[in-house]
């Protein structure tokens, strides 16, 4: 059977996949459902990776052997089938959110990684990315109301890999403000590479600082999400730097400076 790490692993291939033309809601993931017509896709995209790892859909399926374009449809058939969990996010499960608080969900992606108590890091389809477009995108998530529930899959468990460490803000340098230590970068998108974070004590830092500098950038809430990344760019196209909205030394050392005003 396949295993949580193929669908995974399957899903981490389509990483910055997006509408055709941008913008569009058509997709690879929306023609399976409806070919050739545009249709919002989080749910097309996880029933896409589960059918990629050759997940066998039970016949009482809306599409058999397709899975579901519907979020709440998925919701109902884990329902029926005992895969729904209300709480106690597990690797692989997909995490259903609700904004609109009428008990049918509104979006759905996987969880990558449990960081901790309240936090996971999630792979969703028709979620903005690092260029504000809707594609397949990374997201750190608060577990928090709008969370409605999980569906747990009947796939092989296999050990998950450590999530990524917290990083406290040490050693702090001289001046006063901690370092940021040279092999790490802080963005929004990690997509995987090695010292490369979207969430922790140093993202936190770092929003303070560009809040005490007149940024606005949201809550400091140690996540690097949307508005994190659009004061980033703003920032860097401001004094000059490379515009990626990754933070690394440069940037850092950047915002930390106080001979530089804003």
């Amino acid at each position: 059977m396949a295993t949580v790490d193929d669908l995974i692993n399957a899903e981490l291939t389509q990483l910055g996949y997006t509408e055709q033309p941008p913008g569009s809601n058509r997709t690879k993931f929306g023609d399976v459902f409806f070919p050739g017509q545009p249709a919002a896709w989080c749910a097309a995209f996880q029933s896409w990776a589960l059918d990629q790892i050759g997940f066998p859909w039970p016949p009482d399926a809306r599409y058999p052997g397709k899975g579901d374009p519907s979020v709440g449809f998925l919701k109902v058939l884990a329902q029926k089938h005992g895969w729904w969990v209300a709480s106690g996010p597990q690797r692989g499960d997909l995490v259903c959110f609700e904004w609109e608080a009428d008990s049918w969900p509104d979006h759905i992606g996987i969880v990558e990684h449990v960081l901790d108590g309240d936090m996971i890091s999630t792979i969703e389809g028709n979620s903005p990315g690092p260029d504000h477009t809707d594609e397949v995108a990374q997201h750190p998530r608060r577990l928090d109301a709008t969370i409605a529930g999980f569906i747990r899959l009947p796939l092989d468990a296999v050990p998950a890999p450590p999530a990524p460490p917290p990083q406290p803000p040490q050693p702090v340098h001289p001046s006063g403000h901690p370092d940021l230590p040279a092999w790490m970068v802080l963005c929004q998108q990690p997509h995987g590479r090695p010292g490369v974070t979207c969430h922790g004590d140093f993202v936190g830092a770092y929003q303070q600082r560009m809040r005490d500098r007149g940024w606005t950038l949201g809550e400091v809430d140690g996540i690097f999400g949307p508005q994190t990344d659009g004061a980033t760019r703003k920032f860097q196209k401001e004094k000059s730097l490379t515009v990626d909205a990754e933070v690394g030394p440069m940037t850092w050392g950047t915002a930390f400076r106080t001979d530089n005003v804003t």
